[in-house]
């Protein structure tokens, strides 16, 4: 190249004025393929058009640009809705997966929610919900079950629960609930069975063990029931029912000075529950202490006062306080609030054992006759009856009498006492 040639490019290149974007018109250095400002693509600018408002891409004799991204012009505003379109995709999926779109979760969890507020019918439709969302969800059926429990529908219960451990054999709340609900049918081997099963996988609840050692008391089975309510005490120690049946099973295995603390626990924890209260005073009676057993019968009769058991109670408490005449007043009481025949049997009993107590033996006798037309297989009243003639001079009547109590109750000692009398 020669001089004249240099002279006249380099008067070009100080006569061109700064190179410009077309588009935004922000200032560009000559290297750029899109705008650094509108991010618009640039055309191309030919080195040799000097005073052009278009921008080389590279000195001159090079065409770097050519090994560069051939990018289509975007307008701004096109430019904005490609950017804006999947973020607003994403925003509407997000919105509508939180507050329009339930799965099985969502649904379960509203369901335990309600259940929560005691409302099972509502829970119910939820839980179906999750159940039509993931049909094989075992947790999902066990919920149902526990639902139509507390509705007192046992058989769906039973059906939810038995669905629920098809698919899950290792649910110990199925198990439970299956447990609970025939208990409740009075199908207490069911039960138990059940609820052996689920202390096993989940040896920490409370109910499980109450449960199991109350269906265990039903059966006559003392010693398990017992173990059982130890261990639900154990876990829950506010738990009034655990300690009442914990205090029956002692009780009817005649370990009555154990007996006591559960009772008086549970009528601490639940001072109105007449179940407890009465077999604490019959404990104190097994004791041979009567007077605080009055005082227990006397705060039930004067709670439930058209309830007949509880002068019966309080009619043998004064019986073995040796107070008589307040025995057959409560006894009266007892029969004539009494419907059902094992009350007015035992009532005519033990007031029959009150009038021999006080030397009327032959309206004990009376008595006596009328408790074993009510409840025959009242050995104690044949044993009276037996008494009676011995006072009488009759012991010929009086062996016979004896012996039949005897049948019944073979170490019944009164009629053993009886037998040797009449020798």
């Amino acid at each position: 190249m020669n001089k004249k040639e240099l002279s006249t490019i380099n008067e070009t290149s100080a006569e061109a004025p700064p190179l410009v974007c077309p588009e935004c018109g922000g200032p560009l250095t000559g290297d750029e393929v899109i705008c650094p400002h509108c991010l618009t693509r640039l055309p191309e600018r030919t080195p040799a058009t000097p005073g052009a408002t278009r921008y080389a891409s590279a000195p001159l004799g090079t065409r770097a640009w050519e090994t560069r991204l051939a990018l289509p012009r975007i307008p701004r505003r096109r430019l904005l809705l490609i950017i804006l379109a999947p973020l607003a995709l994403v925003i509407g999926f997000l919105v509508w997966r939180t507050y329009i779109y339930k799965d099985a979760t969502d649904f379960l969890a509203q369901g335990d929610q309600l259940y929560r507020q005691h409302r099972y019918e509502a829970a119910l439709e939820r839980y179906q919900q999750a159940v039509e969302r993931q049909p094989d969800w075992a947790e999902a059926y066990a919920r149902m079950g526990w639902a139509h429990y507390h509705l007192r529908r046992d058989e769906e219960a039973i059906a939810r629960f038995r669905r629920a451990l098809e698919l899950n054999p290792h649910l110990a709340s199925a198990y439970a609930g299956l447990g609970q609900a025939y208990y409740y049918m009075e199908m207490y081997n069911d039960a138990v069975s059940n609820l052996q099963k689920a202390v096993e996988l989940n040896p920490n609840r409370a109910e499980s063990y109450a449960y199991l050692g109350s269906a265990y008391y039903w059966l006559g089975q003392y010693t398990e029931a017992v173990e059982a309510l130890q261990r639900a005490v154990q876990l829950d120690p506010t738990d009034a029912d655990s300690y009442e049946f914990l205090g029956r099973a002692l009780f009817e295995m005649g370990r009555y000075k154990e007996a006591l603390t559960p009772l008086r626990k549970a009528s601490e924890l639940e001072p109105d529950d007449p179940d407890s209260i009465e077999y604490l005073g019959r404990t104190y009676l097994a004791l041979g202490q009567p007077q605080p057993a009055i005082q227990q019968f006397r705060r039930l009769s004067a709670a439930h006062p058209d309830d007949p058991r509880f002068y019966l109670d309080l009619g043998r408490a004064f019986y073995q306080a040796g107070d008589y005449n307040q025995a057959v007043a409560q006894l009266t009481l007892a029969l004539d609030l009494s419907q059902a025949q094992g009350v007015e049997g035992e009532a005519y009993q033990v007031m029959g054992w009150a009038y021999y107590k006080m030397g009327r033996y032959d309206e004990a006798l009376a008595l006596f006759q009328r408790a074993v037309i009510l409840s025959p297989w009242a050995a104690e009243a044949y044993s009276g009856m037996g008494w009676c003639y011995v006072q009488l001079g009759q012991c010929e009547e009086a062996q016979a009498l004896f012996q039949q109590a005897l049948d019944i109750q073979a170490n019944l000692q009164s009629a053993q006492e009886g037998l040797t009398a009449c020798q």
